[in-house]
C-alpha cells in the first residue's frame, strides 16, 4: 500500500515529458476529448463553454481591438471574439484538423474580412511587433514543453502592443494532480457517482505534458513580462455546485482547482 502511495505521488510531482507528435491533434480529439466539445458539438461553435465563456470576460473588450487566439482549436473564441464587434481577430494553430474545422465555424467572420484562420507554430508567430490589443492562450501550455512554451510566452509578448494583454488558462493542475482530483473523487464517491482519476504521467495520452503550478507558471511569464504587471491565479469557471461552494467557503481553490488563469500586461 506504501509503495502505491509513493508512486502515486512520483507520478504526480511536476515533471515535463516530451511532446507528442501534432498529429494526434486530429479532428476527432477536437471533438471528442479536447475541453468544451460537447458544448461545441451541440451548438457548431456558436456557443461557449464555461471555461471560454471566463476567459472572453477577464479583460474588457473595445470594438477597435485586434485579438489573437494562439491555439485556436476549434475557432469557437475567435467567432465569439468577431461576434462582439472586434476590429479583426486571427486565430493559428499547428494542427492542420484545427485550422479546418475554425475555418468552417468562421465561416461568415473569414468572408466578411473580420476575422483569419492560419496554420502557424506558437514559437514563430509570423506577425510584426506589437500587433494585437490582446491574446489568449487557452488550453495551449500544457501542451508544450519548456524550451517552446518559453518561446511562445515570449512571442506573444513581442506581438502584443504596450499595454496589451496576455490571457492564459492551463488545466489540469499539479496542486490537483497530486490532492484535489482524489478529493473530488472521494465527494463523488458519497452521492454514488464515479469520477475518474489520472496521474500526470497518464495525462500525457491527452498530450498534456508540462503541467503548471502557480510558481512554474509565473516564471515562465516573468521571462517576458514585468512581475508587477503579472497577476496567476487558481478559479473555478463556474461556482454552481455544492463541491465548489463548499471548496469557495473553506477557501482551498490551491489545491481543489484543476482551473489555473494568467492575467499578464505588457
Amino acid at each position: 500500500m506504501l509503495d502505491k502511495i509513493i508512486k502515486n505521488y512520483k507520478d504526480n510531482i511536476r515533471c515535463i515529458y516530451e511532446e507528442p507528435p501534432i498529429d494526434i491533434y486530429d479532428e476527432e480529439y477536437y471533438k471528442t476529448q479536447c475541453g468544451g466539445c460537447e458544448v461545441f458539438n451541440s451548438s457548431q461553435g456558436a456557443e461557449l463553454d464555461d471555461l471560454r465563456e471566463y476567459a472572453l470576460n477577464l479583460c474588457p473588450l473595445h470594438v477597435n481591438y485586434v485579438a489573437l487566439d494562439i491555439g485556436c482549436g476549434r475557432g469557437e473564441l475567435v467567432f465569439a471574439l468577431a461576434r462582439l464587434g472586434l476590429h479583426y481577430v486571427v486565430g493559428i494553430d499547428l494542427s492542420q484538423d484545427s485550422v479546418n474545422i475554425s475555418c468552417q465555424v468562421c465561416e461568415q467572420q473569414i468572408r466578411n474580412g473580420q476575422a483569419i484562420i492560419r496554420k502557424m507554430s506558437a514559437t514563430e508567430l509570423e506577425f510584426n511587433d506589437e500587433t494585437f490589443d490582446v491574446v489568449y492562450m487557452t488550453d495551449i501550455v500544457e501542451h508544450l514543453d519548456n524550451f517552446n512554451l518559453k518561446k511562445a510566452i515570449s512571442e506573444a509578448y513581442r506581438v502584443l502592443k504596450p499595454g496589451g494583454i496576455l490571457i492564459i488558462h492551463t488545466l489540469p493542475t499539479v496542486n490537483f494532480k497530486l490532492y484535489g482530483q482524489y478529493i473530488t473523487k472521494f465527494f463523488f464517491q458519497l452521492k454514488g457517482l464515479e469520477w475518474a482519476t489520472y496521474t500526470a504521467k497518464e495525462e500525457v495520452k491527452f498530450g498534456h505534458i508540462n503541467i503548471q503550478s502557480k510558481a512554474s507558471l509565473q516564471s515562465y511569464l516573468l521571462q517576458s513580462f514585468s512581475h508587477k504587471k503579472t497577476q496567476v491565479f487558481y478559479a473555478p469557471v463556474n461556482s454552481d455546485s455544492v463541491l465548489k461552494k463548499l471548496v469557495s467557503l473553506l477557501g482551498l481553490w490551491t489545491v481543489m482547482s484543476p482551473h489555473l488563469w494568467a492575467i499578464a500586461r505588457k
